[in-house]
């Protein structure tokens, strides 16, 4: 999977998905301080889904209608940098064939929201990612 990692991004994240055989391009390392619609046309120009932790991508692309190949918004303040990783690792697989239907979120407390049908599943994130795979 092609993937643009935002700046804010933590550096183990995209080590771990580079590590699984994604093709991930960093920006904190190619182009660091560049603004948010730069970043949003550079991964849609590359086919790649944009992970971010960033909400303003998601005003960009439902406020303003930018085009994007998908933005997975990572809110998941508070969790070690391991376990943020195997919630995108455990999630991936269903990515590229969801990401025009619905939104991925996860939350502070661990949880991984899926809005289309407000699916939410709490508590942490190795049991919210494995019980949220049978909605996707």
């Amino acid at each position: 999977m092609k993937i643009l990692a935002d700046e804010n991004v933590a550096r183990p994240i995209v080590d771990l998905l580079r590590k699984e055989g994604h093709e991930v391009e960093y920006i904190f390392d190619s182009a660091r301080g560049s603004v948010d619609i730069d970043i949003l046309e550079r991964a849609h120009r590359a086919g790649a889904l944009l992970l971010t932790d960033d909400k303003d991508f998601g005003e960009l692309v439902v406020y303003h209608r930018h085009q994007s190949s998908g933005v997975i918004l990572m809110r998941l303040e508070g969790l070690p940098w391991a376990e943020r990783a195997e919630i995108i690792l455990i999630l991936q697989p269903h990515l590229c064939d969801k990401m025009g239907e619905n939104e991925i979120q996860g939350g502070r407390d661990g949880s991984v929201s899926l809005n289309r049908g407000s699916a939410h599943v709490g508590g942490s994130s190795r049991r919210s990612a494995k019980a949220l795979s049978p909605l996707l």
